[in-house]
């Protein structure tokens, strides 16, 4: 019970990563307030839970975002604790380079406005959106920990380069962040997964069988356990980081 008294807001709570922390911080004592944009999957998820709220929210609408916050803490009381796993993917756009000949790429070239802007808005701009909410409410009381998730994608660079510019934007914004909350008692830090076993995966056109360095794919429950350690004061001394969780993929 190492988060017992302790109030967490997971947004993407209804599935994949952001229902398995949402899982785990209820079963070491968060009350949890599970945000996502179907909120019937948020219900699903709060239901399983002690103490729990389900609320909706586009994380790319920041009036949407302010007021998931403002119910949470109405309903739970003041915010300890952020995890953002929120995001998209581009599902259409991957079928689209599924569907093309092998060889060179144009993906960069040919991508629109609105397939870039999508990524951004939700990704990135999202981030933002919560990142700063949770700041409103931590400030004041100086203390707090906010988790974000990245990919490795924002690492290494990936074909989806709206995508891999928005987790890479999140590992360089939580970075700045954490400068300036660390002096509010205030650590940011994110998580940067591989290729983790979720609905998202699931529907990837272009993932057809685990990496096969890793021999398998991660398990939503190992980014949970991570996420769980920036949270709690084992990682007291920890903010800006970046915890990379994709087995073995980027130690060559």
């Amino acid at each position: 019970m190492r988060l017992d008294g302790k109030v967490a807001l997971i947004t993407g709570a209804g599935s994949g990563m952001g229902a398995a922390i949402a899982r785990r911080f209820g079963a070491e004592g968060a009350s949890v307030a599970a945000v996502d944009l179907n909120v019937e999957a948020a219900r699903a998820t709060s239901a399983e839970l002690r103490h729990s709220v389900a609320l909706r929210a586009d994380v790319g609408e920041s009036a949407q975002v302010d007021e998931a916050f403002s119910r949470a803490v109405a309903t739970l009381g003041p915010i300890d604790i952020v995890v953002h796993a929120a995001g998209v993917d581009d599902l259409k756009t991957k079928a689209e380079i599924a569907a093309r000949p092998p060889g060179p790429t144009t993906f960069a070239m040919d991508m629109s406005d609105l397939q870039w802007h999508d990524q951004i808005r939700v990704n990135l701009d999202g981030t933002f959106y919560v990142v700063r909410a949770s700041l409103r409410g931590m400030v004041p009381r100086r203390a707090g920990s906010i988790v974000t998730i990245s990919s490795v994608g924002g690492i290494t660079g990936c074909f989806m380069v709206n995508y891999s510019a928005a987790k890479g934007g999140v590992i360089a914004f939580t970075r700045a962040v954490a400068q300036e909350a660390w002096a509010h008692g205030i650590r940011v830090n994110t998580i940067a997964p591989g290729f983790i076993d979720t609905p998202m995966l699931q529907r990837n056109p272009l993932v057809t069988a685990p990496p096969a360095l890793a021999g398998r794919y991660g398990r939503p429950e190992e980014v949970a356990s991570a996420a769980l350690f920036l949270v709690t004061d084992d990682s007291s001394f920890v903010t800006g980081e970046t915890l990379i969780v994709s087995g073995p993929m980027l130690t060559i």
